[in-house]
């Protein structure tokens, strides 16, 4: 049953598709920030096989990372959460990784295991923005040299 929300909550991604226009459905962004627990249509998209292929891709990733002697944190490490202090409303995600190399620049990357897409650089970029300002996080404060979508297919 479709429950509306408190408040409104967005992920960045759905914000990232909308902004290159790889989703041209505003009205399907604007109701997901609304509402939770809504039917969704049938799918064969093998979510199980994809986490796996993603996981393994941000481990070797992070491995490569620490081997260069970066300080390097992974998906749920990464969570953030802004709240509108005018609206109330929600910006939230979780950035595959983030590395904090020993000359003090900090990298967000974005693990893909597709062809790279538009919206993989605007989450990117987006993520380079948001996470310095989040009060509470790691991120805060820190200045992002940049962010790369790393695609593994």
């Amino acid at each position: 049953m479709t429950v509306p929300k408190d408040r409104p909550y967005t992920w960045i991604t759905w914000v990232a598709k909308l902004l290159v226009g790889e989703n041209v459905c505003m009205w399907s962004a604007w109701f997901r920030s609304h509402f939770d627990d809504y039917e969704k249509a049938d799918s064969d998209f093998d979510t199980m096989g994809w986490n796996v292929v993603h996981t393994g891709c941000a481990m070797d990733l992070a491995d490569r990372l620490e081997a260069e002697g970066c300080e390097v944190f992974i998906e749920n490490q990464n969570y953030f959460r802004q709240t509108s202090a005018e609206s109330g409303s929600v910006v939230s995600d979780k950035p595959d990784v983030i590395a904090l190399h020993p000359d003090g620049r900090a990298t967000v990357y974005d693990v893909k295991t597709g062809r790279e897409r538009g919206s993989h650089q605007s989450q990117v970029k987006l993520y380079t923005y948001l996470l310095p300002r989040v009060k509470g996080t790691r991120s805060y404060g820190l200045t992002f040299d940049g962010g790369c979508s790393v695609g593994t297919g």
